[in-house]
């Protein structure tokens, strides 16, 4: 797990579960899947998640907050 999301989640008092030593790159996927059907991804999670018509929750750019939506 990435430190900036692990202090971001201490800093603001968030528990988390233990991720282990593995977790899904959401973006680079995202990336792959918009290039293997031909299109150019663009943006970042809110507008991705707005694509498929999912309302990002919270602040854009904030560890804890990118991780729910995510």
């Amino acid at each position: 797990m990435p430190m900036e999301l692990k202090k971001e989640f201490k800093d603001r008092q968030v528990g988390f579960p233990f991720f282990g030593r593995r977790w899904i790159d959401v973006k680079t996927w995202y990336t792959l899947h918009k290039i293997a059907k031909g299109q150019k991804p663009n943006g970042g999670l809110k507008s991705a998640m707005a694509e498929y018509k999912l309302k990002f929750i919270g602040t854009p750019h904030r560890a804890d907050d990118d991780a729910f939506n995510t």
